[in-house]
């Protein structure tokens, strides 16, 4: 009975903990680029990550459009995830140093992954055409320009299409393979040792 119990545990907090993640890792990627600040959407993620970054600002103030206060509150939810996941799932205490890159590593998977599926969903979404103002759709555009703008350069589109967000999406999933990965399995057998 104590291992049905663990493993719905396990699934809320990797769940809960993903979320917030995944509004945190927005809230930063949207201050990077300068996204809109009257959009809806990102009032919203502002609003919910507000109650941790807020106070920390003052010790860890931007250093550009780069956050360092989100920053700390991705890689210190990632690892504190990474901590209970380990205790309740495995009945284990990680090592300090392990569980602090297994997270970073985690950490750049998740950007490598939002970066795919952004552009995913952007190339899907081209297709249909969207008439008017969509605001999820400009965070899209934010959010996936910077990436697709160098394939759009230098690879030119075939018969009227843009095949560039195919080699973007081929790129990001070749870092998350030679990057991510390597990082995330050292980080856990540190962490696990």
């Amino acid at each position: 009975m104590a291992a049905p119990v663990s493993n719905a545990g396990v699934f809320l907090i990797k769940a809960l903990f993903d979320l917030y993640i995944f509004v945190m890792l927005l809230r930063f990627l949207l201050q990077l680029k300068s996204a809109n600040p009257h959009n809806p959407i990102t009032k919203v993620i502002i609003q919910a990550t507000k109650p941790l970054v807020m106070p920390l600002q003052k010790l860890l103030p931007c250093i550009g459009r780069a956050n360092l206060s989100v920053i700390f509150w991705l890689v210190a939810l990632e690892a504190l995830k990474l901590l209970l996941v380990t205790w309740i799932g495995l009945d284990k205490m990680p090592q300090p140093l392990g569980l602090v890159l297994w997270g970073v590593g985690s950490l750049l998977g998740k950007v490598i992954n939002l970066y795919f599926f952004a552009i995913l969903i952007q190339v899907i979404l081209s297709w249909v055409q969207p008439s008017r103002y969509n605001p999820a759709l400009e965070i899209l555009y934010v959010i996936t320009g910077p990436i697709l703008r160098p394939f759009q350069r230098f690879v030119p589109a075939m018969g009227g299409f843009d095949i560039s967000p195919i080699f973007a999406m081929l790129t990001v999933q070749v870092l998350n393979i030679l990057v991510a990965q390597p990082m995330i399995a050292y980080g856990a057998g540190i962490a696990l040792s």
